[in-house]
């Protein structure tokens, strides 16, 4: 993770899909594997529930600590970073545009992260 354990979690939330964002954009098989994720042939979900749970770990934490507010939408968040990662990964092959994916995956964890960062 590219963020130090003094990082906020806003700090570590961007630098982990950043960086996710990035990889699968220069990777095919991280790629491949991130539309995979929610394949139940493949691990019945596990990977991804997985994923959310890790994510999951720094916003609880950054609720108890106060750094996130406490709303229900916030404690859905790592879900919805998560997802929107992979439909990210999905879509960016059908939209041709002049935008590539690592930009559409850190608009959408901006966007997430600045709702829950905002005061309610």
């Amino acid at each position: 993770m590219a963020a130090g354990p003094s990082s906020t979690a806003g700090e570590k939330l961007t630098a982990i899909f950043t960086s996710l964002a990035h990889q699968i954009a220069e990777n095919t098989n991280l790629c491949a594997g991130m539309k995979l994720t929610l394949e139940r042939t493949i691990n019945n979900g596990a990977a991804f529930a997985h994923w959310v749970d890790a994510i999951s770990d720094i916003i609880e934490t950054a609720i108890t600590t106060g750094e996130i507010h406490d709303t229900p939408t916030t404690h859905r968040l790592a879900w919805n970073l998560c997802t929107g990662t992979i439909g990210a990964a999905h879509a960016s092959a059908i939209m041709r545009e002049d935008i590539d994916l690592a930009t559409r995956i850190e608009d959408a964890v901006t966007a997430q992260l600045r709702n829950a960062l905002t005061p309610a």
